[in-house]
């Protein structure tokens, strides 16, 4: 038991890891420490005297149960941790594959780490917790570290499993009911007590019988109520159009007319948007009256090279937007913090892009939208994903299989729905006039490496805490960007009108994740 919550309190820590590591912490040690993880160990303000039956709280947050500070805060607890994410790498040590064998790595924190020394993080842990760690990390992640250790359980406190396995382990036993101890961790407690909808993510695997309420696993974040995908563009090359007025040489035809307007042609539509600085709301308006729908007026226009197209997409943000967007910041209706660009709008930027590949690129041919691996169907489907957002289409990111629910309360597949089929025929309008990267169409061998680093494509939909490391494969020294934008207007059904709402709307939201969790050696 004593050795139970040891590990128990180690769960506080990991869980509310964030917390830690807010205030000043002790001193984190140099990297030379290889898997020694007792050096330099200062203990926490309170555990000179940790049978304290009081722990004064001067941060704002719940008081920590004494309790759990109720071991040897001198290193002489070891834990055996089996966790990471989904390979070597991402274990709690530095592992040779990424700062290589001999090799060392100076982070920001000043020190130099190398293979075989624990993290920053997990330093200041040992730091403020006390305590050992040793690595057990076979680097397979998923349920391959579960197979490893299934039959030697005895060999690991700590381990990684994804959701589904560790429920199941812990009602077979094997795993303890991290609920049954709430008391030890009440910062945890208080989280999902005002997060519910998080806590039945947790816990709805085992909401039946003798183990209803169980929490086996210490939940997976990498994001809370953040928007987990989002588009992501070529920042320096919407700037190269569109802040300047200067003509565009050895432009290419526009192919127009395949693909039809989307939002309106005629009226004014108000949207809310954040301000240039991000300190408020402001609303912005759309006024289509003062230049037209700019896909119906270059599908209006016949036969147009990419410089005509750019001259037409300046001319319709000038006067569509009523200078809100001023011309040297123009690209800022797609890029800025105050952005609120729609379907046709970037339909029409598109063709501008794929047009004028000398100006953007030095060379004869750029690709529009691409995914992250253009020949494999499983992130293809992100192209679907990126219509329902364009065009106002529910279920595309639902997190139960497509799946959900209007506002009267009716149950909606979106396989089954006519819009759609209508978002994917207007994808299919924009791969027409060549606006979808020709490897996507064809199943040939390009991904976000190549795109970036050949200077090849404009963008594509994806999550942007992983796409956004690929800028390392840009030119950075000559003002190159790949960064997320904020998701479009379109027109969403959501029970306030009958003939919908444009606004920004996305199902594609962060909380608790199945894959890769922890859970403890009962």
């Amino acid at each position: 038991m004593k050795k139970l919550n040891k590990i128990l309190s180690i769960v506080l820590a990991l869980t509310l890891i964030a917390a830690l590591l807010a205030g000043c912490g002790p001193k984190i040690p140099t990297g030379d420490t290889g898997n020694d993880t007792s050096k330099d160990t200062s203990k926490p303000a309170d555990s000179s005297n940790p049978g304290d039956d009081t722990t004064e709280d001067t941060s704002g947050t719940p008081a920590v149960t004494p309790a759990i500070y109720m071991y040897p805060h001198d290193g002489s607890v070891t834990l055996r941790m089996d966790v990471g994410y989904n390979n070597e790498q991402t274990g709690i040590f530095f592992h040779a594959k990424t700062i290589g064998d001999g090799g060392t790595i100076t982070l920001p924190d000043g020190n130099t780490y190398r293979a075989g020394d624990l993290k920053p993080t997990w330093v200041e842990l040992s730091n403020v917790l006390g305590v050992k760690f040793e690595d057990r990390w076979q680097g397979q992640g998923g349920d391959k570290e579960w197979e490893y250790y299934e039959s030697q359980l005895d060999q690991v406190d700590m381990i990684t499993a994804n959701a589904s396995t560790i429920d199941k382990q812990g009602i077979a036993g094997a795993l303890v009911n991290l609920a049954d101890y709430m008391d030890y961790m009440p910062n945890f407690k208080a989280y999902l007590d005002a997060n519910p909808i998080v806590k039945l993510s947790i816990t709805a695997d085992v909401e039946e019988g003798d183990f209803q309420g169980a929490i086996f696993f210490s939940p997976y974040f990498d994001g809370v109520d953040d928007i987990e995908r989002m588009f992501l563009m070529r920042y320096d090359w919407v700037e190269k159009l569109l802040n300047t007025d200067e003509d565009l040489a050895d432009s290419k035809p526009v192919k127009t007319g395949v693909y039809q307007p989307y939002m309106p042609t005629s009226g004014k539509l108000t949207i809310d948007t954040v301000s240039a600085d991000g300190s408020s709301v402001v609303q912005v308006t759309k006024d289509y009256d003062a230049y037209g729908n700019i896909v119906e007026k270059m599908n209006a226009a016949g036969s147009i090279d990419g410089n005509t197209a750019v001259k037409m997409l300046r001319e319709y943000i000038d006067k569509t937007y009523g200078g809100f967007y001023t011309p040297d910041h123009r690209a800022d209706l797609f890029i800025g913090q105050n952005s609120c660009w729609d379907a046709d709008e970037l339909v029409a930027l598109l063709r501008c892009v794929v047009s004028n590949p000398k100006t953007l690129n030095g060379t004869d041919t750029i690709q529009g939208i691409f995914c992250r691996e253009d020949n494999n169907l499983g992130r293809q489907v992100d192209t679907i994903k990126m219509a329902g957002h364009l065009f106002g289409v529910r279920g595309v990111e639902s997190r139960n299989g497509g799946m959900w629910i209007d506002s009267d309360g009716t149950l909606h597949d979106y396989r089954m729905e006519v819009d759609t089929y209508e978002a994917l025929g207007r994808m299919h309008d924009m791969a027409e006039e060549g606006l979808i990267s020709q490897s996507y169409i064809n199943g040939s061998e390009e991904n976000t490496k190549s795109m970036l680093q050949n200077d090849l494509g404009f963008m594509h939909y994806d999550y942007n805490q992983t796409q956004t490391g690929s800028n390392q494969y840009l030119q950075t020294d000559e003002g190159e960007r790949y960064s997320p934008v904020i998701n479009p207007v379109a027109r969403w059904y959501d029970g306030t009108d009958p003939n919908g709402v444009y606004m920004r709307f996305t199902e594609s939201w962060r909380s608790v994740k199945g894959s890769n969790c922890w859970g403890i050696v009962k």
